[in-house]
């Protein structure tokens, strides 16, 4: 959010022009406070824009704060106050009502020049301004604090709306602020430059700050603050943070860098010399000129370094360099939140689900009553001026960029940042803008969308795939579509997908600029079977009510929600139920009714409150085909079992009268969570279902119910209607990793060389590679931590031919700041060696040959190595982290078990994060594997996706699959980073030319944030282990070979059975018919519940077996005959 500017003043009679670089009034200030009194002295030499035009009577007029008496200095100037009652609008989109201006006592002043008058002229007051925080009752999903202005000693913020500097019109201005006598650690910060910085004599502090192009407003923010700064090229970076925490500056000093790097790729060079995280006294989320205002719990959550972080920081481009002309509507909040929030979505793969969320919120929130042009937006001050000035604003950016291209798009905003930079702009400079890159007329596209209110509503009025008697294109789909929205028709393109049979994508269409009717034909080159319109939610519009699920906001949406309370609750909880519902009815009395006196359920917009509410069941009944069930107190919801009391639960489901309606069950698990669950759900619109954990409910799971029908999809064949596969979508910019992938790819090459030969056990070629890590060890600057420097090693004897063998684990340290948690470190593991040529793992055909092991696992071991290096110069974590190069993974975890008897002999590690297989990421996926070890390692790798911008597959189902079950063997949380199953597994094949290293920095990016995380807690994870399977033993010398049915599992399915993600060319299932996408459900008539147990399955059988193989396929199961082969 960003601050406006004024929009009148009621006194000030002649307007003022658009100010350029210049033509500003400039403002020299000195300023003093007194915390405790909440007054502040300035002493402001003023030099007057040379546009600044005389009023009536020959002066020029200014507000101020009332109370401040303000005296003239200078030869020939008279000061004068101007009788009569005065007011202004400052409307904020960083506040609401309560700093508009109307809450400020002002005064008006006339300054008359008379003879020798000359500039600069100087202003000398000071007063009391302390507005003390009071928090807008209008809406419950908006529940920050606000205030104009307030100095106390809890902290001081002056902006505009307060009047603290002399307002001249709505004049743009530039200025300098000296503020001095304040006692450490107090300190100032304003926009621009800071240009002192130092202790007098008596020890107080003097800071400065100079800003020398035109803003629009000064700010005053002032608090005890910790800092930390570090430069970002000619940036300087800087976090000001109210206690000592260098690991959350680190943090978000970290993604400042990025975030900047990631902004100049895509736009002009971010405009100003600095910019500052701050951490305020009240909980807020403001975007200033050069710097953020953050509450200081927000800080602390871990989502807002990709949320509000990055979409604050953007508006140093939208807003607070290019500035908004109000009279034209505000452009920039969703400008800013396309190029943030869905930028960030389309990094994770989610933009279209963003999209869907984004027209949801429009379409439940704003109504014929409550909807307006985007020209007349001002700020965000209900849900519904939301989902118009942020959401409607937003989609009307992607349309424009769908229709212009990617490249062309940011080549526009480009030119309209440099064409306005420090002016005030509008829509029609935006048009201007993409006119001047494209050559084509957008004034009409841009005066229908935001000169008017609304959104058209699609509707098909025919679907038919037809014969052409084309050979070449045989088909053809003829698609009648209708906007039964009233009024005008809009006018856009709407994106069709047409299924083909035989086709893994479909065709993929734009079909014209469509009115208020709109035939299209669509030429097809196989048979259709599916047509979806708009299926990525491409096009502004309002949803029809099947085509989502219904979701929290549907019910936040609705006008007057009936809460329904349960009547044999005890008077406590029925005490906090009605709290909640006068919360989130605010400003009305919320309807309340207990259970007991319905007949039945409301079908009309509804909250059931609480596990005893007699409705519960029903609503829970609805969602069955959700897997949703409700069995007295035990809920079934996403797979898991939730017992009534250690859960708090929220359930969404369609009314049975209305699918425009829905009813929300939502039972507090603790009786203190209800409280928490009030403030939190309204930031919670867009799922469908939640679930939260403790007193203070921390969400532990969320989602969207999968919408079963939708009125704007078509089968168009005779069987079973196939699905829609989305053709993915690079997003608009990639955001850069801290990692240099050049770096990890040379040290995979490094350690996957052919003259290395695998690196396989007791080889000449392992110990060279182990020589080459220990000296990265040591360069990186990690403390040895084995029995001999990094070294720990050991005999063993084993291999084919069996011989003993030398073999050594490499520890690292990078030493914790909690000496209480000394002998509980964080451990990250990966494993060094590989098959050499063959053992013990060659497949039939391979035997002696070099396996170069590149993915397997020379990526894990660069990722590790990067890793160290970036956290080895960051600041030091409470909890110290242990780098583990380990040996002999292949021949049964040998490195690792040793590793982990030695660690928890002398106390057990907090977790293990083992870095195996991560070098295929273009191919595959992140999987996190054995995420049943921990109950947090779910959430915490949901929100390591969410932060670094890529969807991670959490796979909860216990596998033996790596070094990771040394640590879960041992009572140590573990988990595996993955990037999955390829055809060059343990083959020669796997090669260092294969990497991806791109993928291998969103690897690494994904491990720091995980390992990050969890140094910095000091708690224990909540473990989950019991059951663990026994120590494996190595393979002995000559063990018969293993059976393989060739295919590739798909290690986040859930189950039953195991899905086959890609079945191996040559190999018995590729023979026997299987296909990827079957799940296979049993061998040889056993069932087959997971992975595990198709791989205990397999065990059983040698080469040459002949088995029965039954997959499910579309529905259906059928058996296929394979005769199994060697590994």
């Amino acid at each position: 959010m960003i601050r406006l500017r004024m929009l009148s003043l009621a006194l000030l009679l002649v307007p003022a022009a658009a100010a350029a670089a210049g033509s500003a009034t400039h403002h020299d200030i000195r300023a003093r406070l007194d915390l405790g009194s909440g007054t502040i002295e300035v002493f402001d030499r003023i030099t007057l824009a040379r546009d600044l035009a005389l009023d009536e009577a020959g002066g020029y007029r200014f507000l101020l704060h009332a109370g401040l008496a303000p005296e003239v200095e200078g030869p020939g100037w008279s000061l004068a106050r101007v009788a009569g009652e005065v007011g202004a609008a400052f409307v904020g989109i960083n506040a609401s009502s309560e700093t508009a201006g109307g809450g400020v006592p002002l005064e008006g002043w006339r300054l008359r020049p008379g003879d020798g008058a000359g500039q600069p002229l100087a202003l000398r007051y000071r007063g009391a301004i302390r507005h003390e925080l009071d928090t807008s009752g209008e809406e419950y999903q908006r529940s920050f604090s606000e205030t104009p202005g307030i100095i106390g000693p809890d902290g001081v913020f002056l902006a505009g709306a307060s009047y603290w500097l002399p307002a001249f019109g709505d004049q743009l201005v530039t200025f300098s602020l000296e503020v001095e006598g304040l006692q450490p650690p107090w300190d100032v910060v304003s926009q621009g430059r800071r240009t002192r910085h130092e202790l007098a004599a008596d020890g107080t502090r003097t800071t400065a700050w100079r800003l020398d192009h035109p803003t629009e407003e000064v700010y005053l923010v002032a608090g005890p603050w910790h800092e930390y700064s570090e430069q970002a090229g000619d940036v300087e970076v800087l976090a000001f943070l109210r206690q000592d925490d260098p690991a959350l500056a680190g943090r978000y000093l970290q993604a400042t860098r990025r975030y900047l790097k990631l902004y100049e790729s895509m736009l002009p060079a971010y405009p100003y010399p600095s910019f500052a995280l701050v951490e305020n006294f009240w909980e807020t989320g403001y975007g200033m000129p050069g710097f953020t205002l953050l509450g200081p719990r927000i800080i602390r959550f871990p989502w807002i370094l990709t949320s509000s972080y990055p979409h604050e920081l953007l508006h140093n481009w939208w807003g607070n360099s290019v500035f908004v002309d109000f009279d034209g509507g505000n452009w920039c909040e969703g400008l800013t939140a396309y190029l943030a929030d869905h930028l960030f979505a389309e990094q994770r793969g989610e933009a279209a689900t963003y999209r869907r969320a984004t027209l949801k919120k429009y379409s439940d929130f704003v109504s014929t009553g409550n909807d307006f042009p985007l020209a007349e937006f001002r700020s965000r001050r209900s849900a519904a001026s939301e989902a118009v000035g942020y959401g409607k604003s937003l989609m009307v950016y992607h349309m424009v960029r769908r229709a212009i291209g990617d490249e062309a798009f940011l080549e526009a905003m480009s030119r309209f940042f440099k064409d306005n930079r420090f002016r005030r702009a509008s829509f029609t400079g935006v048009a201007e803008a993409v006119e001047a890159v494209t050559g084509g007329d957008w004034g009409p596209f841009f005066a229908s969308w935001t000169g008017r209110a609304g959104a058209p509503r699609l509707e098909i009025q025919e679907a038919a795939a037809l014969p052409s008697g084309n050979p070449e294109l045989p088909w053809t789909v003829r698609l009648a579509l209708r906007q039964t929205q009233p009024g005008e028709p809009f006018t856009f393109t709407v994106p069709v997908a047409v299924t083909l049979e035989g086709r893994d994508q479909p065709l993929w269409v734009e079909a014209g600029s469509c009115h208020r009717d709109c035939v299209v034909e669509i030429p097809c080159p196989a048979r259709p079977l599916r047509l979806d319109v708009d299926p990525a939610f491409d096009v502004m519009r309002r949803l029809d009510p099947l085509e989502v699920p219904p979701a929290l906001s549907t019910v936040f949406g609705a006008a007057d929600p009936l809460y329904v309370l349960p009547a044999a609750a005890p008077e406590a909880e029925l005490a906090a139920w009605r709290g909640l519902a006068e919360a989130w009815a605010q400003p009305r009395q919320p309807r309340i009714a207990l259970d007991s006196e319905l007949a039945g359920m409301p079908e009309g917009a509804a909250w059931v409150l609480g596990w005893g509410n007699r409705f519960a069941a029903e609503v829970a009944g609805r969602l069955g085909e959700h897997g949703v069930a409700l069995d007295g107190d035990r809920l079934l919801l996403s797979g898991e079992s939730l017992p009534r009391g250690e859960r708090s639960v929220v359930l969404v489901a369609r009314s049975a009268a209305d699918p425009a309606d829905a009813v929300g069950w939502v039972a507090g698990g603790p009786l203190a969570a209800i409280p928490g669950l009030a403030r939190k759900l309204p930031h919670y619109t867009r799922y469908s279902y939640l679930a939260f954990v403790g007193d203070e409910p921390e969400n532990v799971d969320k989602g969207m119910w999968q919408p079963l029908a939708s009125p704007l999809v078509r089968n168009l064949g005779d069987g079973e209607m196939p699905p829609l596969a989305l053709p993915a979508r690079p997003p608009l910019a990639e955001l850069p990793s801290i990692f240099d992938a050049a770096d990890i790819e040379l040290a995979v090459i490094r350690l996957a060389e052919l003259r290395l030969e695998g690196r396989g056990l007791g080889s000449a070629g392992l110990a060279e590679a182990t020589d080459w890590v220990e000296s990265r060890f040591e360069a990186i600057g990690l403390q040895p931590a084995g029995d001999n420097g990094f070294r720990q090693s050991w005999s063993w004897t084993g291999g084919a031919p069996e011989r003993e063998m030398a073999l050594a684990n490499l520890v690292g340290r990078l030493p914790g700041t909690d000496a209480a948690l000394d002998s509980r470190p964080v451990v990250v593991l990966a494993h060094l060696d590989h098959l050499g040529r063959g053992w013990p793992d060659a497949r039939s055909g391979n035997e002696g040959t070099v396996h170069p092991g590149a993915d397997d696992n020379a990526s894990g071991v660069a990722v590790l190595l990067e890793l160290a290096r970036v956290m080895a110069v960051e600041p030091p974590r409470p909890r110290p982290v242990l780098f583990a190069v380990v040996t002999g993974e292949e021949a049964g975890r040998l490195g690792s078990r040793r590793l982990l008897g030695g660690l928890t002999a002398a106390g057990a590690p907090l977790a293990c994060v083992n870095l195996d297989t991560v070098g295929r990421l273009s191919q595959g996926k992140l999987y996190v594997l054995n995420a049943d070890s921990a109950r947090e390692w779910p959430f915490l790798f949901m929100g390591v996706g969410h932060t670094i911008g890529t969807a991670i597959e959490i796979v909860k189902e216990p596998l033996d699959s790596s070094d990771q079950m040394s640590c879960i063997e041992a009572g140590v949380p573990g988990v595996q980073l993955s990037t999955g199953p390829h055809a060059d597994y343990h083959r020669p094949t796997d090669t260092a030319d294969r990497i991806d290293g791109r993928g291998l920095t969103v690897v690494a990016d994904a491990a720091h944030e995980a390992v990050s995380y969890l140094a910095e807690r000091t708690e224990p994870l909540t473990a989950t282990i019991a059951g663990a399977a026994g120590p494996a033993a190595a393979p002995a010398t000559g063990e018969p070979r293993r059976a393989s049915l060739g295919t590739m599992p798909d290690f986040a399915f859930a189950g039953p059975g195991v899905r086959v993600q890609e079945v191996m060319p040559g190999s018995p299932a590729e023979a026997a018919g299987v296909r990827a996408g079957d799940v296979v459900v049993a061998l040889d008539g056993a069932p087959v519940a997971d992975l595990r147990g198709y791989s205990a399955a397999l065990k059983g059988h040698g080469p040459g077996d002949t088995v029965k193989v039954t997959v499910r396929r579309d529905g259906e199961e059928m058996v296929l005959t394979a005769t199994l082969a060697g590994r």
